[in-house]
């Protein structure tokens, strides 16, 4: 399952690439089975990127979506990218 947290967001975005920054709050990277943990970060990522046409539509159009996360010290845990083209 995934880490059920709180969590902070921030975005920015970089000439075509479009960075969720997501601070898990309650989670340190030791905490984390990150074997368990990564796959269904993706799938979040996946979904929310694909299945929102606000989003989808600027992958369509050459964006790539990063899902960069961090634990609660703001070590990096894992980025998840969805590159352009990659929806159906």
């Amino acid at each position: 399952r995934a880490p059920a947290d709180q969590r902070s967001r921030w975005l920015e975005v970089r000439g075509s690439n479009i960075i969720y920054s997501q601070r898990l709050t309650n989670t340190s990277n030791a905490e984390l089975d990150m074997d368990k943990a990564t796959p269904l970060l993706q799938q979040g990522a996946l979904q929310n990127v694909c299945g929102t046409p606000s989003i989808k539509v600027l992958v369509d159009m050459g964006a790539t979506v990063r899902y960069a996360y961090a634990d609660r010290d703001g070590a990096p845990t894992v980025d998840i990218d969805v590159p352009s083209g990659f929806c159906p």
